[in-house]
């Protein structure tokens, strides 16, 4: 009989790491025979592992587009603001917690065409991420229910095999972050309170890891606006705590303006993600400065490729099209949700807040203009499936469904292949 996991998070967090490790190991193993094919930009490679001067040799999926910037940075902090690394520079955190797990994971080379690369601290930091982000799961459900360990198992495969993470936690970017900021925003409405400054801090800090993370800035106000304290003092506290997330954004500015170094922004400056709106600004801001100066004053800039609308509506008409072939492309996922719906009952706040999260980052990313197909649908929309896929599972009472729906959904996904090879693109 498997018995409730006792209240030891510690030890919740290392099983997630050790069922983690043995997966990446697994699929790991698939990549050898070379036949699985690879998204946009990622070739096999062969790489030599060098542990106490024995030679192995294993063919790896690697990104031309992403990692040669991101190995140059962990080598060199500051090639961040030379051409050597610059599209990166604003993920200052997250090289710096690689390069922290590169100086610690010293024991052994890896060799790419007779250079030393820092993949093992990249992968590490995928497995790690992915682990707290399920830990995090856990500390929401134990709101109401307690975990066994096979709610352990079924977190921990359910989110691994998907997509997002059995691509992404081979590469050196970091698209996985996407579970972490539900699970954090699904967290803040389910405990349904005002949170102090340190939190507001934390997300700060998170947000030089993974711009992204400003999504539960949103779900924070969100939940300062349901408490209803519109006194001055209470704006004044909030206008602070906000101070306080952006806090860590300006120390990193201060310190590139004092050292003299060049900013870039690869997001904003080669994709105008975002950034995009601001030409609607433009627009009438020259309409006012004609009138008074006879001339523009205002730069307006053009962003055009087959993957743009920068337009409004036409951004969410690209979005919501975009949205239909993600739904093509994780149909067995759904299908077996659709299957299993009778058999579960989500509690109705959690299912609420996932709802509300879900929707909030459906029209965050809607706005980005760029739009490559599937990817950032799966960090809205497909993320939202991923976990009431999660919660769905978690909360039957059967223990054969729960192994049924693990089977199901873990043979779909482990045969199904890149979204850019779904579409061929």
């Amino acid at each position: 009989m498997i018995k409730s996991i006792k209240n030891n998070s510690l030890s919740k967090l290392l099983l997630f790491l050790f069922l983690n490790l043995i997966f990446t190991g697994i699929i790991f193993l698939s990549f050898q025979d070379g036949k699985d094919k690879l998204g946009i930009c990622d070739e096999y490679k062969k790489i030599e592992i060098l542990i106490n001067k024995n030679i192995t040799e294993f063919l790896y999926p690697f990104n031309n587009c992403d990692d040669v910037y991101y190995f140059k940075s962990v080598e060199d902090f500051n090639s961040l603001f030379s051409s050597e690394a610059n599209p990166y520079q604003n993920r200052p955190v997250y090289i710096l917690s690689i390069n922290v797990l590169n100086r610690i994971l010293n024991f052994g080379n890896i060799v790419l065409e007779k250079n030393p690369i820092p993949l093992l601290p990249f992968i590490t930091f995928q497995i790690l991420l992915l682990s707290i982000s399920q830990f995090s799961i856990v500390k929401i459900i134990e709101k109401f229910k307690k975990i066994e360990i096979l709610d352990i198992f079924l977190i921990s495969i359910s989110t691994f095999i998907y997509p997002l993470y059995k691509f992404g936690i081979f590469k050196t970017s970091h698209q996985t972050f996407a579970l972490l900021i539900f699970s954090i925003s699904i967290y803040m409405l389910v405990a349904h309170k005002v949170f102090n400054y340190e939190i507001f801090l934390l997300l700060g800090i998170l947000y030089l890891v993974n711009r992204s993370f400003i999504i539960c800035l949103f779900i924070l106000t969100l939940l300062e606006i349901k408490n209803k304290k519109f006194s001055i003092n209470y704006l004044v506290k909030y206008f602070f705590k906000v101070v306080s997330f952006f806090m860590p954004a300006l120390l990193y500015r201060f310190y590139i303006f004092f050292n003299n170094f060049d900013t870039y922004d690869i997001n904003s400056e080669k994709y105008g993600q975002f950034i995009w709106l601001e030409n609607y600004l433009v627009r009438y801001g020259n309409a006012v400065s004609i009138r008074i100066f006879d001339k523009p004053l205002f730069n307006y800039r053009n962003f055009e490729s087959e993957w743009h609308c920068v337009r409004i509506p036409e951004n969410f008409l690209c979005f919501f099209n975009d949205s239909f072939e993600m739904l093509k492309y994780l149909s067995g996922g759904l299908l077996i949700i659709i299957l299993f719906i009778k058999f579960s009952k989500i509690p109705r706040p959690l299912f609420k807040s996932l709802l509300q999260i879900t929707l909030l980052s459906y029209l965050f990313w809607s706005f980005i203009g760029w739009y490559p197909p599937i990817r950032f649908n799966l960090y809205s929309l497909g993320m939202g499936i991923l976990l009431f896929a999660v919660l769905q599972v978690v909360f039957l009472k059967s223990k054969k469904l729960k192994y049924l729906y693990a089977f199901l959904w873990t043979i779909n996904f482990y045969l199904l292949e890149h979204w850019n090879v779904f579409g061929n693109y």
